[in-house]
Parts: C-alpha cells; structure tokens; sequence
C-alpha cells in the first residue's frame, strides 16, 4: 500500500508563517476556533514512523482536538492566557516524564 506524504513548507510559506497550524493564529478565522463542546476525533498516523514528515502529520491529526480543547477552555470562561500557559505547562510535564527535553519556541 503506497503511503501518502504531505508536502514540505517553502521558503516563501515558512516567511508567510503558513507552515504553522491555522490554530496558532486567529485572524485565520479558522472554522476550528468557533467550534466549542464539540468531541474530535484525532486520526491515526498516515506516515511511517522515522519519516522526515510525521511531526507535521501528527500536527495536522491533533489540530481539530486542540483547538476544540481551547475553545471549550475559553467558553468555561478561562482567558486564552490562562489556557495557553496551562497548556504549555501540562505539555512540558508531559515531554519531561518522556525523558525529553523541550523547546516551546520550536
């Protein structure tokens, strides 16, 4: 079964910050952002592991959930400060107990 690739960003996508997920920017108006008490399912891995791809496929998989997760943060009426840095902090735990070190700014 032949796997499908997702295509690299460009230079030209990479200045334009396309290569970031429509989530890390609102002004996108995103169809994710308005979506709240909503369940999304997160969709299995289409790349093998160890292809130079599979951080950005995993990406995609977890876009819709994320966004859902804020969305429905905000709605129970914590300020998108306050579920950013919680987010942060529960991923940083998170990578820590894997054994990994963390840049937030990657």
């Amino acid at each position: 079964m032949r796997q499908a690739t997702l295509p690299r960003a460009t230079a030209e996508d990479r200045a334009r910050n396309l290569d970031r997920p429509a989530f890390f920017d609102k002004a996108r108006a995103s169809p994710f952002w308005k979506r709240s008490r909503m369940s999304q399912t997160i969709q299995p891995p289409i790349l093998p592991e160890g292809s130079p791809d599979r951080a950005v496929n995993c990406e995609v998989a977890l876009e819709a959930a994320f966004a859902a997760l804020v969305a429905e943060s905000e709605a129970q009426g914590w300020t998108a400060q306050e579920t950013a840095e919680t987010l942060l902090k529960i991923a940083t735990e998170h990578i820590n107990l894997l054994g990994a070190a963390v840049d937030p700014k990657a």
